[in-house]
């Protein structure tokens, strides 16, 4: 049984919020902040998070674009590597070279490079440069002529949504290993252009998605974060069902539960897309945020949860997205917006085995896969 007490398993550390590119979705500022976490001040929350929390298994890196702060970014690689914690990198990919490839290939389990468009023209225009598609082409292919682990991924709006299908078959002629999929969320950029993807058009393509990952399986993973996969994917749905008792399992959105967020100035959020600060690291214990936050301690406790969300049976194993919820309702325990049945109005009731295995379902958030 997963113990909360014991921490995170995974945790989302921010490098920089600096980066070459400006993404109309992005949360970050995309500008270098004087006040960022100093190298010596990372390896000493690192070293903090190995001696009290039981729990961790992996850190994601991101930004902003990680690989501004390069010398920086392998000195932290380097020691993550040597507490036997794995390293995920986030990064758009421009500014992989043969110059750094190889710390890459060494320090990073799996390197998660963003295309928002199957071409160069979706691609530079969300991302705000002309070229940057083909860069991140290139990083691709140098990390895959070099042997490393490499997803794509996707942040679906109503600009790119056309070219979801065709980032398959960019990803299948590449050899990439996974293509990652989640919906623009209202946090920075994002906020001020109107892009979010459809409701009824996000359902038809996740469905669609969940029945591709069969269809594919063994050829390329395709992969989401997005706790409604549990709705949208009956499979994995019946899996769940017989596998654990879901009055007791918990999975879905993890804010909390398995993973925290620290930015680059060291301010602690439940996840990437919840701007709700619980501390900063350079003032608090982390482990005193993590065990004592009224907020953390309230989000955890899905009994919380309000509208389709309140009686749906899949609670505990999906729960919503709590950052949508609040960009739509201002609520963090409002109904996924996004959900079929908050949409749709529908209610689904099923009897659930009471002698089925109980466990935590962890599926790692949005950075990780």
């Amino acid at each position: 049984m997963f113990n909360l007490h014991k921490g995170p398993k995974f945790i989302h550390l921010d490098l920089t919020a600096a980066c070459n590119l400006k993404c109309i979705h992005c949360r970050a500022t995309s500008k270098p902040d004087p006040n960022e976490l100093k190298i010596d001040e990372i390896i000493k929350f690192l070293d903090f998070c190995k001696k009290e929390f039981p729990n961790w298994e992996a850190i994601l890196i991101g930004g902003g674009e990680p690989l501004i702060r390069e010398k920086d970014l392998f000195n932290v690689m380097d020691h993550i590597h040597s507490l036997g914690i794995k390293c995920y990198l986030n990064t758009n990919g421009t500014l992989i070279n043969n110059r750094n490839i190889a710390k890459i290939k060494k320090f990073v389990e799996i390197t998660q490079i963003s295309l928002d468009g199957a071409t160069p023209e979706t691609h530079d225009y969300i991302r705000g440069k002309k070229g940057a598609f083909n860069k991140a082409i290139e990083g691709i292919d140098l990390l895959l002529r070099n042997k490393a682990r490499v997803y794509v991924r996707m942040t679906l709006s109503m600009i790119n949504y056309l070219e979801a299908f065709d980032l398959i078959d960019l990803a299948l002629k590449k050899g990439v290993e996974a293509v990652s999929y989640y919906r623009t969320l209202p946090v920075g950029r994002a906020k001020k252009y109107n892009i979010y993807i459809d409701k009824r058009i996000y359902h038809l393509i996740l469905k669609e998605l969940m029945r591709q990952k069969y269809i594919l399986k063994g050829k390329l993973d395709i992969v989401s974060s997005d706790p409604l996969k549990v709705v949208m994917d009956g499979r994995l749905k019946m899996e769940i069902l017989k596998k654990y008792d879901i009055s007791e399992s918990i999975g879905g959105c993890l804010p909390g539960i398995t993973e925290i967020f620290i930015n680059n100035i060291g301010n602690v959020y439940p996840c990437t897309m919840m701007p709700i600060l619980l501390g900063n690291i350079r003032k608090n214990n982390l482990k005193e945020i993590w065990n004592n936050s009224q907020f953390l301690l309230k989000i955890r406790d899905r009994k919380n949860l309000k509208g389709s969300c309140e009686k749906c049976f899949l609670q505990r194993v999906c729960g919503g997205c709590r950052a949508a919820a609040f960009g739509e309702y201002g609520d963090y325990f409002a109904e996924d917006p996004y959900c079929p049945n908050s949409f749709m109005k529908k209610t689904h009731r099923y009897k659930i085995s009471k002698h089925k295995k109980s466990k935590f379902i962890t599926f790692p958030c949005q950075s990780c896969y």
